[in-house]
């Protein structure tokens, strides 16, 4: 497939006219229609004629693209049919020449055959449009080369210059016989004598190349534009000798470039992949294509709504209720446009995406995400090279340093569909997309694009039929129990074939299937987990009772199954993980939570006798419920989620907490129960094993590294959860509970698990760069004073019992960047941090290269943090650190209200220090001229007063 916006052709043709010289078959009697031409372009054959006869001189004229370069070889042959078909041994005339013959524009080339004599007269007639769009192509690589560095680079700077050289010297005999009779060809014959010197001694240098360039092309121009040149004795090829040598040396130049451009694109490319963080949906994709029954869909597949879909851009979209199969059918779709675009000679994209709730972690509920993952999958359909639009918007965002605004991905994803003929976007399940207002309309303004074929399958909510009801091109289908009752009858025939149900004879099969479908209202779902239930009946008798008491709908299914369970309490707890874990969990890892008893009066504990000796007996607790997705353990269906939520509601409620709080809650302590297991006498120290232990930590104690990272974002996550849970608390009271000059191994051992470099790279809390929004991103530091840590959780109720007990609110280890009013301050715990300030925390403390902590919240525009310190006496005019005063620090960052606030608590404007001597200094520098003009005017009223 070629893609219209990376082509890099040279020249290019949009007509062929090839004509015979002379008498083909001087003796040959009969004329049929038996001579042909064949064009190859670099020894690939690019057109073969119709045959014509030999008399009169045939003339073959086809209207075709013919792509080439100056350097390309041109072989062109005429044919005879044999009788027996063997043309090749037929030659009738031969001849051979080079892409840069051809650059005449409306003019015959006359070529010779072997022997020298005249036999054929070609014309190409060039598209002048590819020309430009070269020299252009030429102009980026050169811009983009300036940015590649390296020994490839280097490498191939040695030779360019003989090239050029070499080309150069073909024009040097013209313009030095009439460098003297005209201006102009004076000024080239300098330029190019200068441009040969530079060749000669090997300029190797890439600014160098790039001037040559524009210089040829300069000239060129210049020359062309002469009204006088042509009527100079000798010189009416002057100028089209000048043209094909600037053409030929932009083809060097282009060939120069290439190599070094293409080891740095798939770097950067590499690198643009890991900057998106777009999710694999694949699996996804994988998982659906799996569950499909051959036959199922055809009523959509081969129906005209879809034909129609495939030929126009327009929205169709696919609605039905909960578990009726719309997921199974959109990867039929997915499969069908895969087939349809690498068909296709056009420039076609794809893309495809599943909102699903049902998986641990949330990249796949967020809208942000399906921007992000489009464009990714659309760049990877550019013909191997990554578009210049998500290259420019990495290097907007310094280089990768920094994640795009959602406005950045939105525009860049417009751009990029803008490069496709057409483009074919399917997206599934939007009800269950957490953003759906931005995820509507960025639908609607998708929609207006006609290049676009957008399909979305979602249930009938109101909120999603609002947001698509303004559309003009919208198709609905409904995915209801009319249209899926051949699917399902498809479907349960497979089942039935399975060698598990051989039990049953053909009547039995035949009541097995009227009792599913009737009761199925459409739903394939419901069928699925009524043919689980099925396959464990013993005897006709068990069959009948079974589907005499089928469930209605799919809660009433995923109730019997609860009811049902050997142990409810330990499905309740692998559910309350799958559902709220904050990433995918393995079968060993789910095992492992287990292991927590939550019976014992002083909280729950880690009992090892409580491990399963076969982790897979997990499958058997929550049969039906669960499925393996991708080696990790997954929900089946997002309706699991929906019911247990509700499931647990009543319970979550007497605690005052929303289901999700309630559940983070419970893993919260589980995660800190495996913790605090590693203070018992038989647990090694983990500080204290050798690099093979470590790396085989994940095998010893699947659920640890797991419990070191995340237990604090589910802390967090809990909110009222852990405000009225007393085990919880009694748990953090133990977890922070150390000697009074060292820290506790539970400590010591959180620290080294949560520092451990894991295979997936994955991320815990981190520090990000904005006030409501800051999480602590790893290493955490060793030995920092216990009361840090606890600041930097979060947990209130443990850092009052802290101070309560005595804990130095001003305690550091290896320096104040270990103050627990720094981890509060961060972390934006801020009414933690007006405790320590109470109880006589320190306001000017020290702040790495900062200088104080009031210098790092001024330059990074933490307004409540500035406020709460100047409040508890931080001095605001304490000059130190890189910025010299807070106010210069505000300043450089432009923060005009942290800036005011300063002002008005006495910040002088005047104040000499740091990098660049004053604030308002600062302020222009940065360009923050509002800023500048405020603190003008302050210093100017200050100098009055004086």
């Amino acid at each position: 497939m070629s893609h219209p916006m990376l082509s890099t052709t040279a020249i290019a043709g949009s007509r062929l006219d090839i004509r015979a010289i002379g008498d083909l078959q001087k003796n040959r009697k009969i004329s049929k229609a038996d001579h042909f031409v064949i064009l190859k372009i670099d020894g690939k054959k690019v057109f073969e004629s119709a045959k014509l006869p030999c008399k009169p001189t045939p003339q073959w004229k086809e209207q075709m693209t013919i792509q080439f370069t100056p350097s390309t070889a041109v072989d062109i042959a005429i044919y005879r049919q044999s009788r027996w078909g063997k043309w090749a041994e037929h030659v009738v005339a031969e001849c051979s020449a080079l892409g840069i013959d051809f650059l005449d524009i409306g003019t015959e080339q006359v070529l010779i055959d072997k022997s020298g004599k005249p036999c054929l007269a070609v014309k190409f007639d060039l598209l002048i449009q590819a020309h430009l769009e070269f020299m252009k192509d030429v102009d980026k690589q050169m811009a983009q080369l300036e940015k590649v560095k390296g020994v490839d680079a280097a490498q191939a700077l040695t030779t360019i210059g003989t090239k050029i050289g070499t080309v150069l010297l073909a024009i040097v005999p013209i313009l030095d016989q009439f460098s003297d009779a005209h201006p102009i060809l004076k000024v080239t014959w300098i330029i190019l004598s200068s441009a040969i010197k530079m060749a000669q001694d090997q300029k190797k240098q890439d600014d160098n190349v790039r001037d040559l360039v524009e210089s040829l092309r300069e000239m060129a121009g210049a020359a062309s534009s002469c009204p006088h040149l042509r009527r100079i004795n000798g010189t009416t090829d002057v100028i089209k000798e000048i043209g094909k040598v600037s053409l030929e040396v932009a083809m060097l130049v282009h060939d120069y470039v290439n190599p070094s451009i293409r080891g740095h694109t798939k770097f950067l490319e590499s690198a643009i992949h890991v900057w998106m963080k777009s999710p694999d949906i694949s699996p996804n994709y994988n998982a659906a294509r799996k569950k499909h029954q051959a036959g199922t869909g055809s009523w959509f597949l081969n129906g005209s709504q879809f034909s129609e879909w495939k030929r126009s851009g327009s929205v169709l979209w696919l609605y039905g209720g909960p578990g009726c199969g719309k997921t199974i059918l959109c990867s039929s779709v997915i499969e069908k446009v895969i087939v349809l675009c690498r068909e296709s000679a056009s420039a076609q994209g794809y893309a495809y995406f599943f909102f699903d709730g049902t998986r641990a972690q949330s990249e796949t509920s967020n809208y942000d995400q399906l921007i992000r993952s489009i464009i990714t999958q659309l760049s990877d359909r550019c013909d191997d090279q990554i578009p210049d639009v998500l290259v420019d918007m990495y290097n907007q965002c310094d280089q990768g340093h920094r994640q795009p605004l959602e406005s950045q991905l939105e525009t860049t994803l417009a751009r990029i569909l803008k490069s496709f003929e057409s483009t074919y976007i399917i997206i599934d399940s939007l009800d269950e997309c957490i953003e759906k207002t931005d995820l509507l309309k960025w639908i609607q303004s998708v929609a207006k694009e006609s290049s676009v074929h957008l399909m979305l399958t979602s249930r009938p909510e109101p909120e999603v039929e609002r947001g698509l009801a303004p559309l003009s091109n919208l198709q609905k289908v409904s995915v209801g129990e009319f249209h899926m009752s051949d699917d399902i009858s498809t479907y349960l025939e497979a089942c039935l074939q399975a060698p598990e149900m051989d039990q049953w004879d053909q009547e039995e099969k035949e009541m097995i299937t009227d009792a599913l479908i009737s009761g199925s209202d459409g739903m394939i779902r419901w069928v699925s987990l009524q043919v689980d239930a099925v396959k464990k009946c013993k005897s006709k008798t068990d069959l009948q009772n079974q589907l005499n008491s089928l469930p209605k709908g799919l809660d009433q299914t995923y109730a019997q199954i609860f009811q049902r369970s050997e142990n409810p309490e330990k499905l309740q707890t692998l559910l309350q993980w799958l559902a709220f874990s904050k990433r995918p969990m393995t079968v060993a890892q789910l095992a492992e939570v287990l292991v927590v008893d939550f019976q014992p009066a002083d909280g729950p504990l880690y009992n090892r006798d409580r491990r399963y000796k076969q982790p897979a007996a997990i499958w058997s607790d929550c049969y039906g419920l669960v499925t393996e997705f991708d080696g990790t353990v997954k929900l089946t269906h997002f309706t699991v989620k929906e019911y247990f939520i509700q499931y647990i509601k009543s319970v979550a409620e007497t605690q005052l907490c929303t289901s999700e709080q309630f559940s983070h809650c419970v893993i919260t302590q589980t995660c800190l129960a495996h913790l605090l297991y590693f203070d018992g006498p038989s647990v090694p120290n983990i500080r204290h094993l050798d690099s093979g232990d470590r790396d085989n930590i994940d095998s010893l104690f699947p659920l640890a590294r797991y419990a070191a990272k995340y237990w604090v974002t589910h802390l967090r996550s809990s909110g009222a959860g852990s405000t009225n849970c007393h085990p919880l608390r009694q748990l953090l009271i133990k977890f922070f509970q150390s000697p009074p000059t060292s820290l506790s191994s539970v400590l010591v051992n959180w620290v080294q698990l949560h520092n451990l470099v894991d295979a997936d790279g994955d991320e815990s809390w981190m520090w990000r760069g904005s006030a409501d929004s800051r999480r602590y991103i790893g290493p955490l530091p060793p030995d920092a004073p216990p009361l840090y840590y606890a600041c930097l959780t979060g947990s209130m109720h443990t850092v009052q019992h802290m101070i309560h007990n005595n804990a130095d609110v001003n305690a550091e280890s290896h320096g104040a960047m270990t103050r627990p009013l720094l981890a509060a301050l961060w972390e934006g715990h801020l009414e933690i941090a007006q405790l320590l300030f109470e109880n006589g925390a320190d306001p000017n403390v020290k702040e790495g290269f900062h200088g104080t902590v009031l210098h790092a919240a001024s330059s990074l525009g933490y307004l409540e943090i500035v406020k709460l310190l100047l409040d508890n006496g931080a001095n605001v005019n304490i000059v130190g650190g890189f910025n010299g005063t807070a106010l210069q620090a505000a300043s450089m960052g432009g923060h005009l209200e942290v800036s005011q606030l300063l002002l008005s608590k006495g910040a002088d404007v005047d104040t000499m220090g740091g990098r660049y001597g004053t604030a308002q200094n600062a302020a222009y520098l940065y360009g923050h001229s509002e800023l500048a003009e405020l603190l003008r005017q302050r210093g100017d009223d200050e100098s009055e007063e004086d």
